[in-house]
């Protein structure tokens, strides 16, 4: 018989989720004038160590698995979607930086997550105009532009789509 039962870790995750959420809620006015969660709120989520559930150990992370971290974004999100998608540790960037990044790209762009509260990062996809990469040397030199980028005003890095030849390829830049 198959058990979808939570672990007891799992259940911990889940009720701390829900308590914090439970102060987001009570917050919402405030983070919608400011247009931002307050840095006090981002500390906790960190220390709480809601930052740190999917990423990987040797950057310091908890790497409970995607399902632990979807338990904890469902409570977040109960309480408010914008406020849990705002959230670091929950962007694109830091998925793809996790599942396509080298050791050194996890060390330099993951750690943070945890040492600062509004550390993210942003994924340009859509382009305003084609961009190419163009080899310069030892590194390269993008071209073109992009719109619609989730996170910029905040990003420490970006996560670039750029065309090489007859191909693409994803770049970092910080």
């Amino acid at each position: 018989m198959v058990d979808f039962s939570l672990s007891e870790e799992q259940e911990l995750i889940q009720e701390t989720a829900r308590s914090f959420a439970a102060t987001l809620r009570l917050r919402l006015r405030e983070f919608e004038e400011a247009g931002a969660i307050a840095p006090d709120v981002l500390h906790s989520y960190s220390e709480l160590g809601l930052a740190a559930i999917d990423l990987p150990e040797a950057v310091g992370g908890a790497e409970l698995g995607l399902l632990t971290n979807c338990l904890a974004i469902e409570e977040l999100a109960a309480a408010d979607l914008g406020s849990a998608y705002s959230l670091p540790g929950f962007e694109p960037a830091l998925r793809l930086v996790r599942a396509l990044g080298s050791v050194e790209q996890q060390a330099r762009l993951l750690a943070p997550y945890l040492e600062n509260a509004g550390w993210c990062g942003a994924v340009a996809w859509h382009d305003a105009e084609p961009v190419v990469a163009t080899q310069k040397g030892d590194g390269w030199e993008l071209s073109g532009g992009k719109v619609a980028v989730e996170r910029a005003p905040t990003a420490a890095y970006f996560i670039v789509r750029a065309q090489v030849g007859d191909g693409a390829r994803l770049f970092v830049v910080m």
